[in-house]
């Protein structure tokens, strides 16, 4: 049994940090209602829709979860979400700092409803400070933390990740941190209120960086070649982690190049010249045989591989905006003309 089988959460959250998150409880057994707007949907899927580089994205955050259509700016709308609280065990939001309570959505009201109830707040720059409402990104965010700083190419200019690093760890830092209050609720008998600051998650990867060491610019460009990519024969390309120094003896072994051997104590840059030279040994064989060279060896050599593809990726089905609005407002007691006369409304679609 899946360790979240049980676990209902109210997914009210808009964009890649809180869908990724409530993606990642759903992996684990937990049941996701995703809350979007009628007409509207998810924030996330109208902005991906038909976009070349991540529409696809949207149908991947979404599987497994059940989309019900709620209007919580309508009174009778947030009085449907309430009634789905008290049975709840989580929701999730990522809206600006003091939206909830605009929408008397907030904590202190959830808790009144349900005393164990675990509110999960996914903001940029957390619930206060004189920033705390500014609208930002993951890019924004990288860059706050500290973390693309780091991030630079041989020339040593700053290089844009292509893909969202900050949106991604702070949705594993969101999941992670409610399974946390799960789990303390077991004890407590009460809820909680996370507050999961974006630049705060980047911070915390950041700090790792930190030392002076990190701040004086390498001798080589690229690092240590032991540690790096490499195109092979037939155009692929593997990646070399021989930082260990048995790791690094293996490999010279390996390529039959005991003259590198030197430095496999205290990571001696051998230099560009060495670097050029490793490039095209590389160059001299296919992946494959750079593969059985590496499981052979045992030297930290994989082989770079493309992500899966859609058919690949897709392992539950993605629910269509407000598939599942009726079903779940039949489970609240409300019945076909009620579900009619909110739809005629607006407060559902």
């Amino acid at each position: 049994m899946k360790p979240l089988k049980g676990v209902t959460v109210l997914d009210i959250s808009r964009l890649l940090p809180g869908g990724f998150a409530s993606l990642l409880l759903g992996d684990l057994g937990a049941r996701i209602i995703k809350v979007e707007q009628p007409g509207v949907g998810d924030y996330y899927r109208a902005i991906l829709k038909g976009s070349p580089l991540l529409g696809d994205q949207a149908d991947i955050i979404n599987q497994g979860k059940e989309s019900l259509t709620l209007d919580l700016k309508n009174p009778e709308g947030r009085g449907i979400f309430l009634k789905l609280v008290r049975k709840a065990d989580v929701v999730l939001e990522n809206f600006r700092p003091g939206v909830l309570k605009k929408l008397s959505l907030d904590y202190l009201r959830l808790k009144k409803i349900n005393p164990r109830v675990i509110l999960c707040s996914v903001t940029g720059l957390g619930q206060k400070g004189p920033d705390a409402s500014l609208a930002g990104h993951d890019l924004n965010y990288l860059g706050l933390s500290g973390l693309l700083s780091r991030n630079r190419d041989a020339g040593g200019r700053m290089v844009i990740p292509d893909f969202q690093v900050i949106d991604l760890a702070a949705g594993y830092d969101a999941a992670f941190k409610i399974a946390a209050a799960l789990h303390q609720r077991t004890r407590s008998k009460k809820g909680a209120w996370i507050d999961v600051s974006m630049v705060g998650t980047g911070i915390s990867m950041a700090r790792l960086y930190s030392g002076d060491t990190f701040k004086k610019p390498s001798p080589v460009a690229g690092g240590l070649i032991r540690y790096g990519v490499y195109e092979t024969a037939d155009a692929r390309h593997v990646t070399l982690g021989a930082l260990e120094p048995k790791f690094w003896l293996n490999f010279c072994e390996a390529i039959g190049r005991k003259d590198w051997r030197r430095a496999a104590e205290g990571y001696e840059f051998l230099g560009e010249g060495a670097r050029s030279e490793l490039r095209e040994i590389f160059r001299g064989k296919t992946l494959q045989e750079w593969v059985a060279i590496g499981r052979r060896h045992d030297v930290c050599l994989f082989p770079v591989e493309d992500v899966p593809s859609k058919k690949e990726a897709v392992r539950r089905p993605t629910p269509k905006v407000g598939q599942q609005t009726r079903q779940i407002l039949k489970g609240l007691g409300y019945g076909a003309r009620e579900i009619e006369r909110l739809k005629k409304q607006g407060v559902i679609e």
